[in-house]
């Protein structure tokens, strides 16, 4: 899930800074930044970095600020009679000259070549202690961002329970208003029926608009969904609530197409939008 972190601890040859930001993906997919002189422990690093993440897309950017006293630099002379020349053939077309020649050269980066640099096993280590105090950071973040998510599923959720009972108090009288259109419609015909299959051609159609089914079926989804959000032994759940999540759409769906009556319809609107708000929710949730 989206989350942010960043660490930055102090060692005798060096300080180090962590950042991480992830957004929200169904893989997982780590970037990793890194100096060229930590390449070679970029294997141990990113070994580090997958034991912490589930899923999603993650960036971490790692900086190891050297002491002057354990690296040497030196001028690459090349590079630097290269830039000089450049800048001569800039002079020439210009009417600004530059008069520090040399010193610009020498100050670009490209300059300046630094030599293969050796890190010690603390300092190693201390490379990797700053990445897991920023994925402690981090966790802080998405568990504080968790609660504040879990307060707005827990809001629309109690919204789609006021719906659900909306509904079945409004069935009752559904169902009756549905089985006088049918008799009207079926005694209007000009044709002499008999009553006992007049009353099974009734008792047919109105159980295939029943949606009592649905109603006890959403009722489970909703109290099962509702035990997720509150249990806290669980963990990497935010596929079984989404799950859920599709029962409960495909039960409300259900009910909007069977129950023909504008009503209802209504209700069964609010609460697809409501459970919409949810998804994309529980999407964020690993």
């Amino acid at each position: 899930m989206t989350g942010f972190g960043a660490a930055s601890h102090l060692h005798l040859s060096a300080q180090c800074k962590v950042d991480i930001r992830s957004l929200n993906s169904k893989s997982t997919e780590l970037n990793l930044r890194l100096p060229y002189y930590l390449r070679d422990h970029e294997n141990d690093l990113r070994q580090i970095a997958n034991t912490l993440i589930v899923r999603g897309k993650t960036d971490i950017n790692i900086q190891l600020d050297l002491h002057e006293n354990t690296k040497t630099t030196f001028f690459n002379a090349a590079i630097v009679k290269s830039i000089i020349t450049e800048i001569e053939q800039l002079n020439q077309t210009t009417s600004n000259p530059i008069t520090t020649t040399l010193n610009l050269a020498l100050s670009l980066p490209e300059a300046r070549n630094s030599q293969s640099i050796q890190l010690d096993e603390a300092t190693i280590e201390h490379v990797k202690h700053t990445l897991r105090l920023a994925f402690d950071d981090f966790n802080t973040f998405r568990l504080r961002e968790g609660a504040t998510m879990l307060i707005d599923i827990q809001s629309s959720l109690t919204k789609i329970i006021n719906h659900k009972a909306t509904i079945a108090n409004l069935e009752p009288e559904r169902a009756k208003v549905q089985y006088k259109k049918l008799k009207s419609k079926l005694e209007s015909v000009d044709t002499q029926l008999d009553t006992n299959r007049l009353e099974q051609e009734i008792i047919y159609y109105l159980e295939k608009l029943d949606i009592n089914e649905e109603l006890v079926r959403l009722d489970a989804h909703l109290v099962f969904f509702k035990q997720q959000c509150v249990d806290t032994n669980q963990i990497q759940k935010g596929k079984k609530m989404n799950f859920i999540a599709q029962e409960i759409g495909r039960e409300v769906n259900t009910i909007g197409s069977k129950a023909n009556d504008a009503r209802i319809q209504h209700v069964v609107v609010s609460m697809k939008d409501e459970l919409e708000k949810i998804k994309e929710l529980v999407n964020n949730i690993l």
